[in-house]
């Protein structure tokens, strides 16, 4: 019976840290989403300096298709973590709600 609760409290403590390491993997992605879209404002803008409609028409035109793609790209992943992330706060209530009645089931008998 001593056992018993430090047992419970050592699941507790491991299952914390693997919500902590899920919830820290999502913000990094979400940070470099973040960054990506960033740098692509500021691609977009020195793209904008640079080439004058009067250049190679071709290469402008793929440049276009790049940084007309990398936003959709960019949009997706995010949507991607957010999901994730409402994943993770699903998982993580399930989880809460179900320590909470082990925890009373096992501390009242």
């Amino acid at each position: 019976m001593d056992n018993c609760w430090k047992d419970e409290i050592r699941v507790r403590l491991q299952k914390r840290d693997a919500r902590q390491k899920e919830i820290s993997s999502l913000v990094q992605n979400y940070s470099k989403l973040q960054a990506r879209l960033a740098l692509r404002g500021s691609l977009w803008e020195e793209i904008r300096a640079q080439h004058r409609p009067e250049g190679n028409q071709e290469s402008v035109l793929k440049k276009w298709v790049e940084f007309l793609e990398e936003p959709i790209r960019l949009q997706l992943e995010l949507r991607e973590s957010r999901l994730a992330q409402e994943q993770v706060r699903q998982a993580d209530r399930l989880l809460c709600s179900l320590e909470a009645s082990l925890s009373s089931t096992l501390f009242c008998s």
